[in-house]
């Protein structure tokens, strides 16, 4: 349901005009499925891309992926309406955990310290003290599980912040490649 930014074309006649605010890549790609065209992936063409070195440029990055994605929707909602039931639900399922699963994951969290303070109070601070070390020790790892687990937390709280910035408003219409590429 979208191309990936770095390397994707269309036919010229199905290149559709937009704002600034909303992202190409995925305005584009599904301009051609709106036009009962197919979007295929090619499997033997590859393109590299240079991650970003800083965990604050890509938190930046999340963040501003996110608000724009979430502009995106609301500039393609009208098309998105009119989409079999099977496309809207591979759009949305997509869309609902990759914007809002950092607010499952709060929420979540403050459900179980809850639980256990129900249970302990004892329990619920041991279980938040296990959390705030497991954090730490995260966001100090370099590689392993821990440090895995820690980037897609981050790449979730981040995203989540970039709809809400969304939701009120805000819009990111300049990109500016991270310096640490």
């Amino acid at each position: 349901m979208g191309a990936d930014g770095s390397i994707f074309s269309i036919r010229r006649s199905l290149y559709p005009e937009f704002p600034d605010t909303v992202l190409d890549d995925l305005t584009v790609s599904m301009h051609v499925v709106f036009a009962g065209q197919r979007l295929i992936k090619v499997e033997d063409v590859v393109a590299y891309e240079g991650a970003v070195a800083k965990r604050a440029d890509e938190i930046a990055r999340k963040i501003r992926i996110a608000a724009r994605a979430f502009h995106t929707h609301g500039f393609l909602a009208p098309k998105l309406a009119q989409m079999s039931r099977l496309d809207k639900f591979k759009y949305a399922s997509r869309k609902l955990l990759r914007w809002f699963g950092g607010g499952f994951l709060v929420l979540g969290s403050l459900l179980m310290l809850a639980a256990a303070a129900l249970v302990s109070p004892v329990l619920a601070l041991a279980l938040l003290g296990a959390g705030a070390l497991v954090v730490v020790l995260g966001l100090r790892a370099r590689k392993g599980p821990l440090a895995s687990i820690m980037e897609i937390v981050i790449a979730l709280l981040a995203t989540q912040q970039g709809v809400l910035r969304a939701m009120r408003g805000q819009t990111f219409a300049v990109w500016n490649p991270a310096k640490s590429r």
